[in-house]
């Protein structure tokens, strides 16, 4: 068996992943890939890892190719959502301003990292207390992307935002806007993650069908090797 893997990353918990996300600030690009590969052990290698890969490489998640929402879009929305006080709503809508910036934790012209040191203080939902799934994101980042308007991608992000902590929403914002800044790329992601799939990927330039494609050959490995125990037996 799968050696009690998970066999499906919907239900993983969206904190862990942040997690993750944030142990790889200081290490070396080697190093952040080697992490990488040890985080995606925790799944099994027939579970379809496309809601988790759209949001390590949102860049090259194609299904969801732009939400409409730069930085400003989202320094108002936040602002609102954590009913921010006039001057920590200029600190997000200058995240560029370093003189807004100074004395806090966070460095000028990184709108997510300027998002942080904003929400920490105001965020209802205490880290670790999130109970957000990958489920749960990608439903709502579906919601938001594909709103018919900007009121209810304004409504869908609200409420998202209402749902995470300080850290999830830092992450969230960072999807949205297409690039995790976590120093590597989806080359180096998927050709570490198996020897085909910077390959496959060049052929459709779609993610999902470049996870399908490997998770078949695995599960028709699997089954191969099945039938054989069975044809030994």
């Amino acid at each position: 068996g799968g050696g009690g893997r998970l066999t499906s990353c919907d239900t993983e918990n969206f904190h862990r992943v942040c997690l993750f996300l944030e142990s790889l600030h200081l290490k070396k690009k080697e190093d952040k890939l080697n992490a990488l590969e040890h985080f995606l052990r925790r799944f099994d290698v027939t579970c379809d890892l496309f809601p988790l890969f759209r949001l390590l490489l949102p860049g090259v998640d194609h299904e969801r190719s732009t939400y409409g929402l730069k930085e400003s879009n989202l320094a108002k929305l936040y602002g609102e959502a954590l009913g921010l006080p006039e001057a920590q709503r200029q600190r997000l809508l200058r995240w560029k301003d370093p003189a807004l910036q100074e004395g806090y934790r966070c460095a000028a012209g990184d709108f997510a990292s300027v998002l942080f040191s904003v929400a920490e203080a105001r965020a209802t939902v205490q880290p670790g207390a999130s109970a957000l799934t990958l489920g749960d994101i990608n439903a709502a980042l579906d919601q938001i992307h594909n709103a018919p308007d900007a009121g209810e991608k304004r409504a869908r992000l609200l409420e998202l935002a209402r749902r995470a902590s300080a850290t999830e929403q830092k992450w969230i914002a960072k999807i949205v806007l297409k690039d995790l800044k976590v120093g590597f790329s989806h080359e180096s992601v998927l050709k570490r993650f198996h020897p085909d799939a910077m390959d496959l990927y060049n052929r459709s330039s779609m993610l999902r069908q470049v996870l399908d494609a490997i998770r078949g050959q695995y599960a028709r490995a699997r089954a191969a090797a099945t039938a054989g125990d069975q044809a030994v037996g």
